[in-house]
């Protein structure tokens, strides 16, 4: 792929997602453009996943690429439980404490790792063996989407997790835990082989 094919695609991508997000929002928005929850969610659009991921796959897959400002995103390797094919998923993700890395989503293929939670994950360009820990429990999952949100930037922070706050302010844990509840959210926790002695 030559430079301006990837400038094309970039672009082209970029167009689509902010295109995605504003129709999520209005589509999360009251009659009067309020938000009817304190906090909800707010996902672009299938069909703009879709265009996407080739290319998000494409950056992260090799080191030269994947370390260019993408240091808050990996792929998650997933085998499907019925079929046993290799899903490559684009996923953000935050670092733990502990060292791991925490992902946030209410994907369908999250499914997958109550039965074959060893995975392997490509992160900054290298693909390395993990285990991914699913936390279906509200309120270990609320606190975990609470982690991601940016107390001195709460909107923009929340969107890069697909919530959408009706103020800008951080929610409540009680109004994350409902939202997780009524949205059937969760955290995967992701133990990265080498990444807690490196934390």
């Amino acid at each position: 792929m030559t430079s301006r094919m990837r400038t094309v695609v970039v672009v082209g991508g970029l167009v689509v997602v902010v295109l995605g997000l504003r129709r999520a929002r209005r589509r999360g928005s009251g009659r009067h453009g309020t938000p009817r929850e304190p906090v909800g969610t707010a996902h672009p659009p299938k069909a703009v996943i879709r265009a996407v991921n080739p290319f998000m796959r494409w950056l992260l897959s090799s080191p030269g690429r994947a370390g260019r400002g993408e240091d808050e995103l990996m792929l998650l390797h997933v085998t499907g439980r019925r079929t046993g094919r290799t899903y490559d998923i684009p996923v953000g993700y935050h670092p733990a404490p502990d060292g791991r890395l925490v992902v946030v989503t209410d994907a369908p293929w999250r499914l997958n790792l109550r039965d074959l939670p060893d995975v392997e994950v490509t992160l900054r360009g290298v693909r390395r063996p993990a285990h991914a820990e699913l936390v279906e429990t509200p309120g270990a999952a609320a606190d975990d989407y609470l982690g991601r949100i940016d107390p001195s930037h709460p909107q923009a922070s929340a969107r890069k997790v697909g919530l959408r706050l009706a103020e800008d302010r951080v929610p409540t844990r009680d109004q994350l835990v409902d939202l997780v509840r009524r949205e059937h959210l969760c955290a995967i926790r992701v133990d990265v082989a080498g990444e807690r002695a490196a934390a």
